[in-house]
């Protein structure tokens, strides 16, 4: 089932570069025959990608390690030891947790929806990915026919944010993610920026996230590493 969903959008991939070569010039486009059915074939395979690297997942533990920095200076950093529990929902134990400095309570709560906006997007929630689906806020953007292609969620979880999940079809996997929301009362507008790695039997999984609040000049990087199979 992968396989076929992944054949057949580097055809379609191709069949964009050749259109884009005919008639315009080459830059992001949607991909040919991009309705409905295409738009559900995309989310079908970024489904199927994340679901795959989540069931992977759940037999390794790792370590977490948050840093807040505010104006380049640290503000805060916590490690976390992390594991999928039975439920399938994600347990974190916290190690350590260093506060430079007192904070006030304005920038604490800030910080905290800061971390929690990262976890919210990284990696996308299954049920909440295909219910905007459902809602037809999905495009599919060819970025390099045959090889690469993005799924776009506009409105994912506030009104005017943006989703977007990059998938390598020549690896077979999850790339990247891209985000811009807004966080606050204020609605800053933010960014999020996360990477995907893969362990040595090709697990995917977010290696590094990084969100940048330039209205506060602050920034939340979160790293995923030290993974390791859970003793049974």
């Amino acid at each position: 089932m992968l396989e076929s969903l992944i054949e057949k959008w580097k055809l379609r991939l191709l069949l964009l570069a050749f259109a884009l070569w005919c008639h315009q010039p080459i830059g992001f486009a949607q991909a040919p025959g991009a309705d409905s059915n295409s738009a559900a074939e995309g989310v079908a395979l970024l489904k199927q990608l994340l679901q795959e690297s989540l069931d992977r997942l759940r037999t390794y533990e790792w370590t977490e390690t948050t840093v807040v920095r505010q104006k380049g200076d640290e503000k805060a950093r916590r490690l976390s030891r992390c594991h999928y529990r039975i439920d399938g929902k994600l347990q974190r134990e916290v190690m350590s947790l260093a506060k430079p400095e007192k904070k006030k309570e304005e920038v604490s709560d800030y910080i905290e929806r800061a971390i929690t906006l990262v976890r919210y997007y990284a990696p996308p929630d299954l049920s909440e990915i295909q219910r905007i689906h459902n809602l037809g806020r999905t495009s599919i953007l060819a970025i390099e026919p045959g090889k690469r292609m993005t799924v776009e969620f506009r409105d994912y979880r506030f009104q005017g944010d943006k989703l977007d999940v990059e998938i390598d079809l020549g690896e077979k996997r999850l790339s990247s993610l891209h985000v811009s929301s807004p966080l606050g009362e204020a609605r800053d507008p933010v960014t999020l920026e996360v990477r995907f790695g893969v362990l040595p039997d090709g697990t995917a999984y977010p290696s590094e996230g990084i969100l940048d609040a330039k209205a506060k000049k602050l920034t939340v990087t979160v790293r995923n590493s030290e993974y390791r199979k859970q003793s049974s």
